[in-house]
């Protein structure tokens, strides 16, 4: 257990820089995929369709952050022998999978493509949990939900408060205290595995 310790770390310092980066340094890649003409007008005759580049930014993030939670919570289920882990994994994955349903409702009504990729970031996370296992691989993957889920509610309280469309800024609403029920479930399993 010792050893793996530096490697935890690691990976938790890793999630949470490469997070940090990609809330205040939006990518071009990033940017959702626009596939159309504008679907509605306002009654005042504007683009209801458009998005500020702070709301594409923040609909992307949720977009491919819900999909790291399901394939984090899919990898869960396969390594994990722990069965508060494994309740946690596939709480996760059936909320991440509900979040993405109502964000793509909202892609479709602003004509935008839901990505279906997660980020390189993730990906890292999800080779580097693969080569654990036993109570190390549950350690290391409550830790990393931990920081995901505190980088995410940092992400969804900054928009609720300067989003500018209404649809994101109310899922971000409906989704905050969704995601603080999780980090509320994986605190509690970090307590009792350290028991």
């Amino acid at each position: 257990m010792q050893k793996s310790l530096p490697l935890i770390a690691g990976i938790i310092v890793s999630a949470g820089f490469c997070l940090f980066l990609q809330i205040n340094n939006a990518v071009d890649a990033q940017q959702p995929i626009r596939t159309g003409q504008p679907q509605s007008m306002s009654p005042m005759g504007m683009n209801t369709s458009t998005l500020s580049p702070q709301d594409q930014q923040f609909f992307t993030a949720a977009a491919r952050g819900n999909l790291a939670e399901i394939q984090l919570g899919k990898l869960a289920l396969t390594k994990s022998q722990n069965n508060q882990v494994k309740a946690i994994a596939q709480h996760m994955i059936q909320e991440h999978q509900n979040a993405n349903q109502s964000l793509a409702s909202i892609a479709q009504q602003y004509n935008l493509t839901m990505p279906t990729t997660i980020e390189q970031r993730h990906q890292a996370l999800m080779t580097q949990l693969s080569q654990l296992s036993g109570r190390t691989f549950d350690h290391a993957f409550l830790n990393s939900q931990l920081t995901e889920h505190n980088m995410a509610i940092s992400l969804y309280q900054r928009h609720i408060q300067t989003g500018k469309n209404a649809s994101l800024k109310a899922y971000a609403t409906n989704s905050l205290p969704v995601l603080e029920s999780h980090r509320n479930q994986i605190r509690a399993a970090l307590t009792q595995l350290d028991r």
